[in-house]
């Protein structure tokens, strides 16, 4: 636990080539990554404290654009690297969906904002679930 610091964090243009890529910011991926490890207990109390550094590119985001259901799927690699040795001990990518239910929303931009929120969630909670998993320490 408390052994993590974030590196690089970055938010590709996708393989659509959006810039936008869903709506989704750098610095909102790196704050929604840094909440998540936080609250999981993995974030350093200090870059010098830190055991492992984790770079993070969010890659593409799919998403539907017609339909009462509107789903998004988020694709993104995580790297874990051992300050020390400079040895990856974690490198991954994820690619996790979320179907964002008419009945969750009547409007549909709304709707599949929510999607795509809702997919990049679930991608960094399966992240920090891994890593539990994994027993990384």
């Amino acid at each position: 636990a408390d052994n993590i610091k974030l590196g690089s964090v970055t938010v590709s243009e996708g393989k659509s080539g959006r810039a936008d890529i869903g709506l989704v910011t750098a610095a909102s991926y790196r704050e929604a990554l840094n909440n998540a490890l936080m609250m999981a207990g993995y974030i350093a109390r200090g870059d010098k404290e830190a055991k492992y550094t984790l770079d993070a590119q969010l890659l593409d985001i799919k998403q539907d654009f017609f339909g009462f259901d509107l789903s998004a799927n988020t694709e993104a690699t995580y790297t874990l690297t051992n300050q020390r040795s400079g040895n990856v001990v974690y490198n991954e990518t994820l690619s996790l969906p979320y179907t964002a239910a008419f009945a969750e929303s009547l409007n549909g931009s709304h709707r599949l904002r929510l999607a795509t929120a809702k997919s990049v969630r679930e991608n960094i909670v399966h992240f920090v679930r891994t890593l539990s998993e994994k027993n990384i320490k």
